[in-house]
């Protein structure tokens, strides 16, 4: 047999663990190393990544599952172990499996029906592939690890494509011949030219894999064959295809013939492509690939499912000229027709099996429970067996050794001990020797008292008398005394006369016995068929039978509450004979070495006569840790009756070691990260009482291990100064090693760590260790240390509005150990416009910004922020690491002055001459109160304000205009808020050159003129304003109509004037400035002695804060 494998070369590419395609919520696992899914899950199994996925060690089920959006062919498949500088995990071998639909599957031995084993890993990184036997579609695939150094760890990358149309494998074995019809000569060269093949392949189609089957023949002709023979061919193909049985067609497989002669069937190619037969229920198409019919395609299918063979809801896969069943739980067969029967294996140990559909059920012998009947019933739970007798489990059963006095199942009959008499011992103190039966001191003390009952106290009752036992000994009182119960064999109506007999005997003074009359003999008369004495049963405390054996005591928790319960039982046929009805409860501490008894408290309770239970409880904490001997004594008008005892342990709780605090810290803030250990407690005691408890804190990275015995563990302390040691020496908290840490003075319980002086981007393990009466317990604390940056955005002179007119200077601030790690600085800048809830981004932010891109500050540029908005101008930094950190600067714009106009009363004038006036009017604006400031340009380019103030009309002269534009002088008229926000406006005004007048010009400019009165005045803008305004006239002047001399005479009357003068304001340094200009503007018109004479301006130190 030959296997020939035509997948295509693109069916072995990686499927996307590896690059990320397949996204942690495909990845599960079921188990995870320590809960920890962030370090250890299946999300970081991925081939060639750090780390890798780590199994819960110990975990009863372990696999690995990839789930696919989409079926996926499966061919190869490549692990790694675990990449982890101490951790030395992989998985040396496992099995592949897969899922489709319901069920899963595994990838099998080439020709076998046995699952592959797959060889995994020899270490920690080398990576191991293989190519999977049998290609598959899938849904999702499961690695389930067969063995695994130390732990079931991995990385994983599977190969394969996407499902489509794909021929898998074609498997070619031979037909016998003689199976050809046609002419003799014909058939017999086909016979001996032609061999005929089936072919198994899988055809995958979408979503679904099916197994088909179908018959090809290939023929081997000789070259010098030059006829071609397809007529009878097809009725060779008809006649083998109806031996398969007629199912209907359901998938058309494509299996190639390859027909080993190259132009033998070139004259058969049309009729070859054109033919479509139909056989039986198979639709067969023969058709030419390639060149000169050297390939042949036949396509013909059959689904054996068709029929549903499979019983009892099983499920059909159609397979290569077969078909498999998937048995539901409970049958088996190849047609699942077959009922597993599980009682096969006799599971029931006591009883008697049913068979069930997958499942079974037993009828268990009496005395028998569980599943299996495997668990015997212990019929003394319930505590059966009354008057304190001891209870013997059997099969089905029980038996009660009743003690004297009682008989019957459950020892509650009584036999012919009709009274009870209770008698202390004089000079002897009970011990727990007493309490055992085998011990010398009990049968010395035993046989005195039945001595002493039998020949002192009743010997010469022989008519009433007839014997008497010890029931048990039991301590009594704080000394303690020892107390014996004794039951007396008397006559039922006897009981009144013996009671008498024996008070009066130890009542008399010649009483010489070892019985102590002091204390009285206590009698219970369990002759009065009326009413007999008080009987409690079945106590338990905290639920739990009280146990009579002192090897194995009744265990309750020191923090638990002490709660004891029984139940009353009361023989009173009357109840009116009942006068007092309680319960007393003795408990003794024992000393287990001397065999002491101390007396430690009585409990008493007294209760309804009708009462059918009793409760008592005793606060937790209050019995100390040790055993305890319970006497609980039932009393009924002073008859006493030992209804039940037994033995305590009060044992410690388990320490609780518990740490608070935060799981992630931030390093950079000069902060302490401190975990809170108060918690801790022994429930014993209490929280907050920390008496006795040693507490030791250790610190470790998370790949790092304690080793068996911390106690040899170094205490280790942060790093003095900013240094941290070379980073491959690093270990442990602060890079010292792992170790202990010291605790807060005077608080053992409370941790301060130096997170600065720890390793940033790194997971750490704080541990508390908690030691008291000689057992630890401990408490893990995990911590992931982050190296962060902060920033902060400032703005140094931003006030509650900011001013559309100015610019705004933003700067950063950053805090943390990574602020000189920065790189890349990104600036983004959004707004909304009044109560508009939608926001913008700023698109041309490139106008609106001055600074260069990756600038820690940002300048925002005059004028180009909208007005009565909020803007979010928010800067986010990047280090070289990868880490981010953005802040958000908010403020919100003023609005400028609105609503109002401002003119001009002359759109044309004479320089020097026209008294212009401006008005502004119909402003408006919330921040008031408004400013107007009228201003023009000097034809030196300075700007000349000629009236500024919260007056809105302003009347000025003004120079000659600019010739070249018509004489044209645009004036600006600015609008300006209280908080400086300002809009301007402006007009043009025609001002041409008067006609001049010497005489008037001089007059202005001189001592008395107007001009030095305002200088006088020291108001430097009106007098500039009437400086220029001359001089523009002056420097316009024709030299027909003025003549040299009288400009200069003009010119050296303003240098004179303005030699001195007193600035309070930048603003006045550049109008002085102008009329500078404006003498200078022609040289050859000013004197020696003015060019000579030098300005000289002084400064009022309260308007100007330093000279220009």
């Amino acid at each position: 047999m030959k296997n020939f494998e035509v997948l295509s070369k693109d069916c072995h590419k990686p499927l996307g663990l590896a690059d990320g395609r397949i996204n942690d919520t495909q990845l599960t696992a079921s188990s995870v190393y320590g809960d920890n899914c962030t370090l250890y899950g299946p999300g970081r199994g991925r081939l060639n990544q750090t780390g890798g996925y780590r199994a819960q060690p110990g975990a009863n089920v372990s696999s690995f599952t990839v789930t696919f959006d989409q079926a996926m062919i499966i061919t190869e498949v490549a692990t790694q172990g675990y990449n982890g500088k101490h951790i030395q995990e992989w998985t040396k071998g496992y099995h592949l499996g897969y899922s489709i639909g319901s069920g899963t599957h595994f990838f099998k031995e080439k020709n076998e029906d046995r699952a592959k084993q797959f060889i995994g890993n020899v270490d920690d990184n080398a990576i191991t592939r293989h190519v999977v036997p049998r290609p598959a579609m899938v849904k999702s695939v499961h690695v389930i690890p067969i063995e695994w150094e130390n732990n079931f760890a991995l990385r994983l990358e599977l190969y394969g494509c996407i499902a489509g149309w794909l021929m898998q494998s074609v498997m070619f074995e031979s037909l016998p011949s003689g199976v050809f019809a046609g002419p003799t000569e014909t058939r017999r060269k086909m016979e001996m030219n032609v061999k005929v093949f089936h072919v198994r392949t899988t055809v995958l189609v979408g979503n679904k894999s099916e197994d088909i089957s179908a018959t090809a023949l290939m023929a081997l002709m000789a070259p010098t064959v030059k006829l071609c023979y397809w007529p009878y061919l097809s009725d060779f193909v008809s006649q083998t295809l109806m031996t398969v049985r007629p199912v209907p067609v359901r998938i058309m497989a494509v299996v190639l013939i390859w027909l080993m002669i190259t132009n033998a069937l070139a004259v058969c190619r049309d009729t070859l492509e054109r033919n479509v037969t139909q056989v039986g229920n198979h639709v067969i198409f023969l058709f030419i690939r390639g060149l000169q019919c050297s390939e042949v395609l036949l396509v013909a299918e059959t689904d054996e499912c068709a029929y549903n063979p499979c019983q009892n809801n099983g499920t059909c896969t159609d397979l290569f000229n077969d078909f498999h069943c998937n048995c539901s739980a409970g049958f088996n067969g190849s047609n699942c027709e077959i009922d597993i029967n599980e009682c096969e294996m006799n599971p029931c140990v006591n009883g008697s099996c049913k068979d069930l559909v997958n499942d079974f059920s037993c009828d268990c012998t009496p005395g028998f429970t569980g599943k299996s009947c495997n668990i015997e019933l212990n019929e003394c739970g319930s505590n059966p067996c009354h008057q304190g007798a001891t209870c013997k489990d059997q099969i089905n059963g029980f038996t009660c050794a009743c003690p004297a006095g009682f008989g019957g199942p459950t020892c509650s009959q009584e036999t012919e001990f009709f009274l009870v008499v209770w008698l202390e011992l004089k000079n002897i103190t009970f011990t727990l020797a007493l309490k055992n039966e085998s011990s010398t001191l009990y049968q010395n003390k035993h046989d005195e008292v039945i001595h002493e009952v039998d020949n002192s106290l009743l010997f010469d009752e022989r008519v009433h008398f007839f014997g008497s036992a010890l029931r048990i000994f039991s301590p009594s009182g704080s000394k303690p005394n020892v107390l014996a119960e004794i039951l007396l064999r008397t006559l039922m109506n006897s009981t009144k006369h013996i009671t008498a007999v024996v008070t009066k005997k130890l009542g008399s003074h010649t009483y010489v016995g070892i019985f102590d009359p002091v204390n009285g003999p206590v009698f219970e008369d369990r002759g009065d068929p009326s009413c007999k004495p008080l009987n409690i049963s079945s106590p338990t405390v905290n639920g739990q039978p009280l146990s009579e054996d002192i090897m194995q005591p009744t265990k309750v928790k020191k923090s638990e509450d002490f709660v004891f319960s029984a139940k009353v039982e009361s023989y009173c046929r009357m109840s009116s004979l009942i006068t007092n009805f309680s319960i007393e409860i003795d408990i003794y501490a024992i000393d287990l070495i001397s065999g002491y008894f101390k007396y430690m408290r009585k409990l008493k309770e007294v209760i309804s006569p009708n009462a059918d239970s009793v409760k008592e409880t005793i606060p937790s904490k209050i019995l100390n840790y040790g055993h305890y001997f319970m006497k609980i004594i039932g009393i009924l008008d002073k008859k006493r009756k030992v209804s039940s005892s037994g033995y305590v342990e009060v044992t410690s709780t388990t320490l609780v070691a518990d740490i608070s605090g935060a799981s992630y810290a931030s390093q950079g803030f000069n902060h302490k990260l401190t975990l809170n250990g108060s918690k801790t407690h022994d429930p014993d005691v209490g929280q907050g009482i920390y008496i006795g408890m040693n507490f030791t804190w250790l610190c470790r990275k998370e790949s790092e291990v304690f080793p068996d015995d911390v106690a040899t563990l170094p205490e280790v302390f942060p790093p003095a100064g900013s240094t941290l040691p070379p980073k491959r020496n690093r270990e442990g908290c602060y890079g010292t090693g792992m170790g202990k840490l010291r605790s807060r003075n005077g608080f053992p319980y409370i941790l301060d760590l130096d997170i600065d002086k720890m390793e940033g981007d790194e997971d750490y393990v704080i541990e508390l260790d908690v030691k008291k009466r000689g057992t630890v317990v401990n408490a893990l604390h995990r911590l992931r240390i982050k190296e962060e940056i902060h920033l902060k955005v400032n703005c140094e002179h931003c006030k509650s509005h900011v001013i559309q007119s100015s610019r705004l200077i933003l700067e950063t601030n950053c805090t943390g150990l990574l602020c000189n790690k920065i790189q890349q600085y990104s600036w983004s800048i959004k707004y909304r416009v009044g109560d508009d809830p939608h926001w913008r981004h700023v698109t041309n932010q490139d106008e609106v910004v001055l600074t260069y891109d990756n600038s820690p500050n940002l300048i925002l540029a005059q004028g180009k922020l909208h007005g009565n908005a909020t803007y979010n101008v928010t800067v986010t930094g990047r280090t070289s690491g990868g880490h981010i950190s953005s802040a958000t600067y908010s403020f919100v714009t003023n609005t400028p002055p609105s609503g109002g106009e401002c003119k001009v009363n002359l759109a044309q004038g004479k320089a020097w001459e026209t008294d212009f006036v401006f008005s502004c009017n119909g402003w408006y604006d919330n921040e008031l109160p408004l400013k107007f400031t009228f201003s023009y340009y000097s034809s030196e380019g300075i700007e000349m304000i000629f009236h500024s103030g919260t007056s809105n009309t302003a009347i000025g002269k003004l120079p000659v205009g600019d010739s070249n534009r018509d004489f044209k002088l645009q004036v600006q008229m600015t609008v300006i808020d209280a908080l400086g926000s300002a809009v301007n406006t402006g007009v043009y005004i025609q001002v041409i050159e008067p006609e001049i007048s010497v005489e008037t010009l001089n007059k202005e400019v001189s001592t008395g003129g107007p001009m030095n009165g305002f200088l006088k005045e020291n108001n430097i803008k009106k007098a500039a304003q009437r400086a220029t305004s001359v001089l523009s006239v002056v420097n316009h002047a024709p030299v027909d109509e003025m003549k040299l001399k009288e400009k200069i005479k003009i010119k050296d009357s303003i240098v004179d004037a303005w030699s001195k003068v007193k600035v309070a304001e930048l603003q006045e340094v550049l109008q002085v400035s102008a009329v500078v200009a404006g003498v200078a503007d022609q040289r050859n018109e000013i004197s020696i002695e003015s060019q000579n004479n030098k300005f000289t301006l002084t400064f009022a130190p309260t308007s100007m804060g330093s000279t220009p």
